[in-house]
C-alpha cells in the first residue's frame, strides 16, 4: 500500500487540473498532477483514482516498470477494491507490451481468484495462458493442464497453450495424445509461423524418439527450409538420416550446418554424427579427422564454459556476460545458443526498456528535480535489480545444460577415438590397409526423377541448396 508523502497537502483542485490535462493528452503534466495527489493529499478515495490515473499516464508515456508498480499496488489489495478489476486490466496489457515473461505471470499466480478474474472475461485466456504457462515452466502439469485447457480457438494464445499440452502430454508418457495436439497446431492457420513450426519441430521430436524414422524424417522435411527452425530441420534432421541408413543425405546435411549460413551456431554434435557416419562405413582416416575437428573447437570450449561455471558468481553477471558474447570469460558460440531462446529475448526487452525509461525520467524537463522523477528511478532502478537476478538465474541453468551437453558429446568422441583404435588394431593385424590416400569418385546418387540434376560441389555455397546436399559414400567394411 502507498501512503502519503510529508510535505503540505494537494491543493484542492489539483485533481481536476490532472484529469482536464488527461483529457488534453498532456500526459507528462498529468502524471505529475496525479502523483501530487497521491503523495500529498490525505483522502483515500482522491489517492486511489489519482493512482490508477497516474499508471495510466506513464502507460501512455511507455513508462512501463513505474506504471506497472502503481498497478500492482491496486491490484495486491484485493477483489474488494473498486479500483481491482482496473488495475488488473493495466497489468494484463502491460505484459502485452513488455513481453514479460515473469512479474506479470506471478503476481496471477500468487493473487489468483477465480470469481475475481471472471469478472474480466475480455482477459480470461490471457489470464488462463499465463498461470498455465507458469505452472508449466515449473513442471507442475497437473495445474498447468486445467488452465491451458480451458483456452478456446477464438483466442490467439490457443496455439501456444495447445503446444503446451502436448508437451505436458508427452512427459507423462501419453505419446498419441502429444501427437495429436501437435499436428493441430500445425496444421492451423490460427497460429504464427513461427509457432506452426514449432509444433512441426516438436511432432518430428516425437517420431523420432519413437524410433518411427521414415515419420520422422517426413515431419523433419515438412519444416521451411527457410523458417524459425530451418537449422533444427537439418541439424536434427541429420540423425534422423543415420538412423535410416541414408549415410549419403546425412553427411549432406552436416556439410550444410557446418557451412558458412550456420557458422553462428553451437554444432558440436554434428561431428559426433560425423564420425559415428564413417564409422559404421569403415573410413577410419575420416573418422579420425572428424574426431580431431572436434577436439580442436570443442574441447577448449568445453573447458572454458565448465571453468566458468565452477567460479562464484552474482546471478546477474551470467546475464551480462551472455549479452555481451561472453565477455572474454566462454565462447561467443555458448552465448549465442542461450541468446536464441525466446525467454532470454523477453528479458533482454524488458530489461533493455527498463534502461530506456531511466534515461526518459531523466530527459523529462517537466519532471526534473520533482518527486515523480525521484520515485520513478528508485521503482526502476529496484526492477532492474530484480529482473536481473532472475533473468542470471535462468541463464546460468542454459549455461549448466550447454556443459553438460559438451561434455557428454565430448564422453561420445572418446568411445569413437577407442573404437577407431581397435578397429584400426583389427584390421592391421589382417594386414588391411587403413591409411587412405585420394579415394575414387563413386556413382552419383540416385536422381528421383526429371524434375531433379545433379551436379559436383565446387566450393560456391547457394541458400537454396541446403537441405538437398548428398554425398555418394562407399561402405568400406570387410
Amino acid at each position: 500500500m502507498i501512503v502519503a508523502l510529508s510535505g503540505a497537502p494537494a491543493h484542492a483542485g489539483a485533481l481536476d487540473d490532472a484529469l482536464a490535462r488527461l483529457a488534453d493528452k498532456d500526459y507528462t503534466r498529468a502524471a505529475a498532477g496525479f502523483f501530487e495527489v497521491l503523495a500529498h493529499d490525505a483522502r483515500t478515495e482522491l489517492r486511489d483514482q489519482a493512482q490508477l490515473h497516474l499508471a495510466e499516464c506513464l502507460r501512455r508515456l511507455e513508462l512501463y516498470g513505474p506504471a506497472l508498480f502503481y498497478y500492482q499496488d491496486l491490484f495486491t489489495q484485493g477483489p474488494k477494491h473498486r479500483l481491482y478489476r482496473d488495475a488488473l486490466e493495466g497489468l494484463l496489457e502491460l505484459q502485452e507490451l513488455l513481453h514479460d515473461p515473469v512479474v506479470v505471470p506471478l503476481l496471477l499466480d500468487r493473487h489468483y481468484d477465480r470469481a475475481a478474474f471472471s469478472e474480466v472475461p475480455k482477459r480470461a485466456a490471457q489470464v488462463n495462458y499465463l498461470v498455465g504457462e507458469l505452472a508449466f515452466w515449473r513442471g507442475n502439469d497437473a495445474e498447468a493442464r486445467p488452465f491451458l485447457s480451458a483456452l478456446g480457438e477464438e483466442s490467439a494464445l490457443w496455439p501456444r497453450a495447445r503446444y503446451l499440452l502436448g508437451v505436458v502430454a508427452l512427459r507423462q508418457g501419453d505419446a498419441e495424445s502429444a501427437r495429436r495436439q501437435f499436428a493441430t497446431v500445425a496444421a492451423t492457420d490460427e497460429a504464427s509461423v513461427e509457432v506452426r513450426e514449432l509444433a512441426q519441430l516438436a511432432l518430428a521430436r516425437l517420431e523420432y524418439g519413437l524410433g518411427r524414422f521414415a515419420e520422422a524424417g517426413a515431419a523433419y522435411d515438412a519444416l521451411a527450409s527457410t523458417g524459425p527452425f530451418a537449422f533444427e530441420r537439418l541439424y536434427e534432421g541429420a540423425w534422423v538420416s543415420f538412423r535410416r541408413q541414408d549415410y549419403g543425405k546425412a553427411l549432406g546435411k552436416l556439410q550444410a550446418v557446418t557451412g558458412p549460413f550456420y557458422a553462428k551456431h553451437l554444432v558440436a554434435e554434428a561431428y559426433v554424427i560425423e564420425a559415428t557416419t564413417y564409422f559404421v562405413n569403415c573410413q577410419w582416416d575420416r573418422v579420425r579427422r572428424a574426431v580431431e575437428r572436434f577436439r580442436r573447437i570443442y574441447d577448449p570450449m568445453a573447458t572454458e564454459l565448465a571453468g566458468y561455471l565452477t567460479a562464484p558468481r552474482e546471478p546477474t553477471a551470467y546475464f551480462v556476460d551472455v549479452a555481451g558474447g561472453g565477455e572474454g570469460r566462454f565462447a561467443l558460440e555458448v552465448a549465442r545458443e542461450v541468446r536464441r531462446s525466446r525467454r532470454f529475448v523477453d528479458y533482454d526487452f524488458v530489461l533493455k526498456h527498463l534502461a530506456w525509461e531511466q534515461s526518459a525520467v531523466r530527459s523529462l524537463a517537466a519532471w526534473r528535480g520533482s518527486e515523480l522523477a525521484d520515485a520513478s528511478l528508485q521503482i526502476l532502478d529496484e526492477q532492474r535489480a530484480e529482473l536481473e537476478g532472475a533473468a542470471g538465474a535462468w541463464v546460468k541453468r542454459r549455461l549448466d545444460y550447454l556443459s553438460a551437453q559438451l561434455a557428454n558429446l565430448q564422453a561420445q568422441i572418446n568411445v569413437l577415438d577407442f573404437e577407431v583404435a581397435d578397429a584400426e588394431r583389427q584390421w592391421l593385424e589382417q594386414g588391411r590397409e587403413i591409411l587412405k590416400g585420394r579415394r575414387p569418385r563413386v556413382p552419383r546418387p540416385e536422381i528421383p526423377d526429371d524434375q531433379w540434376q545433379h551436379w559436383t560441389f565446387d566450393g560456391e555455397w547457394w541458400r537454396d541448396e541446403l537441405g538437398y546436399l548428398q554425398h555418394s559414400l562407399r561402405n568400406e567394411c570387410f
